[in-house]
């Protein structure tokens, strides 16, 4: 499959996708098209994810800074494991050295905003 025909592929799978997640209003965003949207339920997938022995056992989690990653960096900075994040450009995460420089450790849970959504 060429280059362009694979691109037009997964836009067409990503439409599919968020247009499931909007007409199940499993989403708490208006619209989810183009990025990763915040999902209802976010809280109870990190508590069940919290219950899995990995978890339990891992000391240290890579997470994404989507919001709906957002319960499962708080969790773990909670739990007093450490968290690498990818920095995104003009949010200030606070760093130290690391073997990837796009992926930084999280340390401090005043890092993180809740976002202002009452999400249940």
């Amino acid at each position: 499959m060429a280059a362009n025909s694979l691109d037009r592929a997964k836009q067409a799978v990503r439409t599919q996708v968020w247009d499931a997640l909007t007409a199940a209003d499993a989403v708490h965003d208006p619209s989810v098209h183009g990025r990763i949207p915040h999902f209802k339920g976010a809280e109870q997938a990190a508590a069940r994810l919290a219950g899995l022995p990995a978890w339990q056992r891992a000391s240290v989690v890579k997470a994404v800074p989507d919001k709906a990653q957002l319960p499962v960096r708080a969790r773990a900075l909670k739990e007093g494991k450490t968290v690498y994040t990818l920095q995104v450009t003009g949010t200030p995460i606070p760093t130290t050295a690391h073997q990837d420089p796009a992926w930084r450790p999280l340390t401090r849970p005043l890092s993180l905003r809740r976002p202002a959504c009452s999400c249940s």
